[in-house]
């Protein structure tokens, strides 16, 4: 064991080095962790699996033992390999064997199943005033939209000043479907009042000027709409960080729109990375992007000893669901928040039809692979994408994909190599 006067921080290694007063410090890091990391749980992308086993220490001398009083979960641990951060994770549990002491740690990407959101209406208006709403939704997640995403249902939260919360930063409203008057933005929404059939304003809440008829719903689109942008916000808000190789990667995506109320941040990431054909994982503290595609297209070659190899197993099928090939894929786009079928007479065919809805979507096929192959299936797949273009190269990447007939590669090796 080795001491930093720093934060009470200890330091162990697998090999002897000398310490800041000279002294010589045996090894103790008999294993660094135990790592398996799998491809995405899915027919062609979204997130790769870790699983991280226990830091073994070693412990013949007894000397460890000084350490079982000092609470240790909870900590902070990072794994150096060659000087580079490998895992920076939190201490879940310790535990001391014969001759060795096991520290069991998190994922680092377990953080990512929390809420992104945990904001909620209080409740707590004294009316005429407040935007917090009343009792009827108090403790309720408050609305969070990522990205540009239509005809959301805003939430009432002032009934004397007619102002509701959509989550975002809003560019249409409408009532039971009929497009309202956008008056002005304001900084003081509580003491602006809007002319009759108008809206007003500030963030992301908007004020009627006259009672609705129907149904209040919003169109709302961010400043921080692109596919990268969204990625990299909630990666930072979790704190990871996103390499400027993988920001220029996906760049390309385009605009996307995310009802991120109540979902996690690895529900959102694990949306986005599927909806531009890319898997993603955690390393350290930073989030990595690679693309199924480009291992398929551009090959990967790697020298492994015979020696090194500890199981080895190929798995014949295809990123098909339940490893038959696809001949059919369908994605949707263009999700609405909301949907509605009742309208005011103004209202026409189009957005009748649009906003009674959930989505739109494409369709590609390959109908000769359906010919030839008696249990081929079909996908349909939910995309967090705005336009058609995008979804349609989405669609044909994965029937690219999930109709050809490809092998699983299992290879478990020693960690030093």
């Amino acid at each position: 064991m080795y001491t930093c006067n720093i934060d009470n921080t200890h330091f162990f290694s697998d090999e002897g080095f000398i310490g800041e007063d000279g002294r010589y410090w045996e090894p103790r890091l008999k294993n660094p962790a135990l790592l398996r990391t799998s491809l995405m749980d899915g027919f062609y992308a979204g997130s790769s699996t870790s699983d991280y086993g226990d830091v073994v220490l070693m412990n013949t001398d007894g000397n460890l033992y000084s350490l079982k009083n000092e609470i240790l979960e909870g900590k902070r641990i990072e794994i150096y390999q060659d000087g580079s951060l490998m895992v920076d994770s939190i201490i879940t549990g310790v535990s001391y064997q014969q001759s060795t002491m096991n520290l069991t740690i998190k994922d680092p990407s377990a953080i990512l199943g929390e809420k992104l959101n945990g904001d909620v209406y209080l409740g707590n208006n004294v009316l005429p005033d407040g935007i917090e709403g009343g009792t009827n939704i108090m403790g309720n997640p408050k609305l969070k939209i990522l990205g540009k995403v239509s005809n959301i249902a805003a939430i009432l939260v002032n009934s004397s000043k007619l102002i509701y919360h959509c989550g975002g930063l809003p560019t249409k409203v409408r009532d039971k479907g009929a497009v309202l008057t956008f008056e002005a933005i304001t900084g003081d929404l509580e003491n602006y009042e809007p002319s009759a059939g108008s809206w007003a304003s500030s963030g992301e809440y908007i004020r009627l000027g006259s009672s609705p008829v129907g149904t209040v719903t919003v169109d709302v689109h961010n400043s921080i709409s692109n596919c990268v942008d969204v990625l990299k916000t909630v990666s930072n808000h979790f704190g990871f960080s996103l390499s400027e190789a993988d920001r220029i990667y996906m760049n390309s995506v385009g605009v996307i729109g995310i009802d991120a109320t109540t979902l996690s941040g690895l529900e959102i990431i694990d949306l986005i990375c599927k909806s531009s054909f890319n898997n993603w994982y955690i390393i350290g503290q930073e989030l990595k992007i690679s693309s199924m595609e480009s291992f398929s297209s551009q090959g990967y070659t790697a020298s492994i000893s015979k020696d090194d190899i500890i199981n080895f197993s190929i798995t014949k099928g295809s990123l098909g669901i339940g490893g038959v090939p696809t001949w059919k894929v369908s994605v949707s786009y263009d999700n609405l928040q909301s949907t509605q079928t009742d309208f005011l007479g103004i209202v026409g065919d189009n957005d009748r039809q649009r906003f009674s809805t959930k989505n739109r979507s494409v369709i590609v096929k390959d109908d000769s692979l359906k010919s030839s192959c008696q249990v081929s299936t079909e996908i349909v797949f939910n995309s967090c994408l705005n336009s058609s273009e995008q979804a349609l190269i989405l669609a044909d990447r994965i029937l690219q994909l999930g109709s050809k007939k490809l092998s699983t590669y299992s290879i478990t090796v020693d960690s030093s190599v």
